[in-house]
């Protein structure tokens, strides 16, 4: 039996995301929740919510020292290397887009355009921001 491929999304990607089983933690979630405005957006962010998988905050986990965030993303990377995901996507070219197509701690890196190309399927044209 092969096991699921287990993806962390950061909050830009979550915007976008309507029928992907995801992994995410309790900081990605209110970093979209400050961001979502209106309440049909926040309904369609609680219907992925439901279908989510919390991810441990990853405190503890050590980031090598080569790797190079603002403070704001290095809890995004420690929770999905601490959810033992197989894939970070973000949109966030400019703080992640160094570490695009890279592995850090058993995490693959990928842009969100990257990610798209490969499922074409589980992003539709609408996100939750709308």
């Amino acid at each position: 039996m092969t096991s699921a491929l287990r993806v962390f999304v950061d909050s830009n990607v979550l915007l976008s995301a309507t029928r992907v089983e995801i992994l995410i933690s309790r900081y990605v979630i209110e970093e979209v929740r400050r961001h979502l405005v209106r309440s049909d957006q926040r309904a369609r962010l609680w219907k992925v919510l439901y279908k989510s998988h919390l991810a441990p905050d990853g405190e503890e986990v050590v980031l090598p020292e080569l790797i190079k965030l603002p403070d704001k993303d290095i809890p995004v990377l420690q929770a999905a290397v601490a959810g033992k995901a197989n894939l970070l996507i973000t949109g966030d070219f400019r703080h992640f887009g160094p570490l695009f197509d890279s592995t850090i701690a058993g995490v693959r890196i990928e842009s969100t355009s990257a990610f798209k190309a490969r499922y074409p399927a589980i992003f539709p044209s609408r996100g939750i921001a709308g």
